[in-house]
């Protein structure tokens, strides 16, 4: 009896996956059909973004998020460096709250890897290449050390 329940949970839940499937693949929903874009081609590092695979590609990443806005570049040592060059200017004062998200997220991500305990250093630069926030995530606290702007 256990044994026929789940084989019926499995099979509910197989074809529950495959009707949400159907549904990112286009199919309409209230006159409306979805648009997902094709995922992006596998990646491969590229070291001018990290100088590890696993930090080339965040960064790569990161940098093709930013629209042209900026680029980004990753060093995974006993802290990991994150340094934004932007490409257009702006404010520290108006990126700072932005700057600290993108330090909190990857603080999250690696805190999925060996890198759990790294603190992250934030560097961004102005498009004349002058530092304009520094900043430093103690991860063990949550918290930063210093965030300087300016």
């Amino acid at each position: 009896m256990k044994k026929a329940i789940y084989i019926l949970v499995f099979v509910l839940l197989v074809g529950s996956c495959m009707a949400t499937a159907q549904q990112y693949q286009g199919s309409p929903q209230d006159g409306k059909a979805l648009n997902v874009p094709p995922p992006p081609p596998k990646s491969k590092p590229d070291m001018q973004y990290g100088n590890t695979a696993r930090a080339a590609i965040i960064a790569e990443r990161l940098t093709e998020a930013a629209q042209g806005n900026a680029a980004v570049h990753i060093n995974e040592d006993c802290i990991i460096t994150v340094e934004v060059y932007l490409k257009q200017d702006a404010s520290p004062y108006d990126i700072a709250g932005t700057m600290a998200n993108l330090t909190y997220m990857l603080a999250d991500m690696y805190s999925l890897t060996d890198r759990a305990d790294c603190d992250i250093a934030l560097k961004v630069y102005d498009t004349s290449k002058n530092l304009i926030i520094d900043a430093k995530l103690n991860v063990a606290r949550n918290a930063f050390e210093y965030f300087k702007a300016g």
